[in-house]
């Protein structure tokens, strides 16, 4: 199985309101990095990331560039309480060419403006139904990708 990044971090359900708390929290994304264990990351965590790393666990959708320290991923999470899905909107901030520092994560959207500020997006697209303000349109082509 590919290692899993688990991030701890609290979220609040966009759909119930309830805080999901950064132990319990079902957000990860797999196949993203090469430890051979799963890990936990916080804010301010360090990871041994690259680009290519990021390109094996999420789609790509927008390249970024040599001088662009800041990497956004869209990753999919289910809340605990009405176990509905939700967008996380994860910041990270390149250190170094193989280590980035989780710098956010808050609950976001697939909207037009999200994808626009993203250059990554969850590889678990196929569990997800457009939601009212999504870019539809344009998740049904980033899941054609898959």
């Amino acid at each position: 199985m590919p290692p899993t990044i688990r991030f701890r971090v609290p979220l609040a359900c966009s759909q119930c309101g309830d805080l999901n708390d950064a132990r319990s929290i079902d957000l990860a994304t797999s196949g993203l990095g090469a430890d051979p264990i799963d890990t936990s990351a916080f804010v301010g965590s360090a990871l041994e990331l690259g680009l290519e790393d990021f390109a094996d666990g999420y789609l790509t959708i927008r390249e970024p560039g040599d001088d662009e320290q800041r990497l956004i991923a869209l990753e999919i999470w289910g809340c605990n309480t009405c176990h509905r899905l939700q967008v996380a909107r994860l910041e990270f901030r390149r250190r170094t060419a193989q280590v980035v520092e989780l710098v956010s994560a808050r609950t976001g959207s697939f909207s037009r403006e999200a994808l626009d500020d993203a250059n990554y997006v969850s590889r678990e697209l196929r569990t997800w139904a457009a939601q009212p303000g999504d870019d539809a349109e344009r998740l049904a082509e980033l899941e054609e990708l898959l």
